[in-house]
């Protein structure tokens, strides 16, 4: 008797198991097709002189999601949105140069492009300016300058400046 619930409860256990994996599989298809199209869309875009969309392309370039990930191919893409005053493009190329992915760690270019997004409100360019004061990367070290924008990304919310 005791055999037979083994055997009934591997049964329904396998079951269970296999319908999951074929779920997780149909999903991963799924998420498959829509990376495809978000692609093939933000090309289209991106090719037209579409900031939001050349923003796009180069996050999926520089993430690996949807592309191989390729950080020059990335930078070139953030550029394009950038030359278009895109605040959050000019982060992006900003966080390249401060982490020395993709190019030459550079920390006065990373102000350069950091500035020119914090000054259109991008408060993830402002807290970056606040750990560059702080720290004294690229920058005299300034606790006041780095207070003044931390202080702004705060207000803006993110919740790292806080």
């Amino acid at each position: 008797m005791r055999s037979s619930w083994k055997i009934a409860a591997s049964v329904v256990c396998a079951t269970v198991i296999g319908g999951a994996v074929i779920t997780w599989h149909l999903h991963k298809a799924k998420e498959n097709e829509r990376l495809v199209e978000d692609v093939r869309a933000s090309r289209v875009g991106a090719d037209h002189g579409d900031a939001i969309d050349e923003l796009r392309l180069g996050s999926m370039y520089y993430s690996g999601q949807g592309l191989p990930q390729d950080y020059a191919e990335a930078l070139r893409w953030y550029r394009k949105a950038a030359d278009q005053e895109d605040a959050k493009a000019q982060y992006d190329i900003g966080y390249m140069y401060d982490s020395g992915q993709g190019l030459p760690q550079d920390y006065t270019e990373a102000l350069r492009w950091y500035r020119k997004a914090a000054d259109q409100g991008e408060a993830r360019a402002q807290c970056s300016l606040g750990s560059m004061y702080y720290d004294g990367r690229g920058v005299p070290q300034d606790s006041a300058e780095a207070v003044r924008w931390y202080r702004l990304a705060a207000e803006l919310g993110l919740a790292k400046a806080q």
